[in-house]
């Protein structure tokens, strides 16, 4: 795509159709052009919450840290595509100062943000989560559970060794083998 295609999507996210205002974001996601970091932080606050997920999810493909405030603001949009969009963003970005508001993000009331946020955290390894995570092995969600397990094993931290062989115990048997693949890499 040519620099005209860009200008053209940053002018459709004022469209008045928000069909459009989301193929726009996702394309400047698409392009992954700094120069839609703006007017995509602008779409952060559309009054249709599937154009503020998209203008995250493109925020996140962007990965340019002037959006790290605006997403750590919307982990508290009322919509929870738009939070679970803006933890995945954030993650993207891979900026520390994601790090306590993923760790609050943990006790969101949908289980696919807390599961996002699980993620992101094993991937920036940071010890502080792990008391965090090791309460999320008992999370009602199994993908929480499988992923916070996940997460412990990338963190390598020994505080998770007596949880994760308590969690050997669950039901489900994907949060079974991650537990024992945590525990293979923390061992």
């Amino acid at each position: 795509m040519v620099k005209e295609d860009l200008e053209k999507f940053i002018e459709e996210l004022e469209n008045n159709n928000a069909s459009i205002r989301e193929s726009a974001a996702w394309a400047l996601g698409e392009l992954k052009n700094e120069r839609a970091v703006g007017p995509l932080l602008e779409r952060l606050e559309d009054p249709e919450s599937s154009v503020r997920q998209y203008a995250a999810w493109a925020l996140g493909r962007i990965g340019d840290k002037r959006a790290i405030q605006a997403l750590i603001q919307k982990l508290d949009d009322p919509e929870h595509q738009v939070r679970r969009e803006a933890v995945t963003a954030l993650g993207f970005i891979a900026d520390k100062k994601a790090i306590e508001p993923f760790i609050e993000k943990l006790e969101d009331t949908n289980s696919e943000v807390r599961k996002e946020a699980a993620i992101s955290l094993g991937f920036f390894a940071d010890k502080k989560s792990v008391p965090a995570l090791i309460e999320k092995l008992q999370d009602q969600d199994y993908n929480v559970r499988q992923y916070a397990a996940w997460a412990l094993g990338k963190i390598g931290d020994k505080r998770a060794v007596e949880p994760l062989i308590q969690s050997m115990k669950d039901p489900n048997q994907y949060v079974r083998k991650e537990v024992s693949s945590a525990l293979k890499k923390i061992w």
